[in-house]
């Protein structure tokens, strides 16, 4: 399987598990809950979906670029690397 392959498929898994974390959220929301619930007409509740799922992509585009920006800090990405490699090639040679 190629490196190439491999990375698209993690990238899938990734993008699967945020969805079904934020699905969960959505699930969960109670302002959202009520809403549905209500005898709101389909277009109110579609709007508030809407809203509540923007806030959460939102939040999560807020969060994952925090965390690129931490990663990439030269100390943190430096180290990051160092520990990334031993543990890849260690693994990988056996030693």
């Amino acid at each position: 399987m190629s490196n190439n392959f491999q990375e698209k498929a993690n990238f899938i898994w990734q993008v699967a598990d945020d969805i079904l974390h934020i699905h969960a959220r959505l699930e969960a929301d109670e302002g959202l809950g009520d809403a549905l619930l209500s005898d709101n007409l389909h277009d109110a509740k579609v709007y508030k979906f809407n809203q509540v799922l923007d806030k959460m992509l939102l939040e999560f585009v807020h969060t994952n670029l925090d965390k690129y920006k931490k990663l990439t800090e030269p100390k943190v990405n430096e180290m990051l690397k160092r520990q990334r490699f031993e543990g890849v090639a260690g693994g990988i040679s056996g030693s």
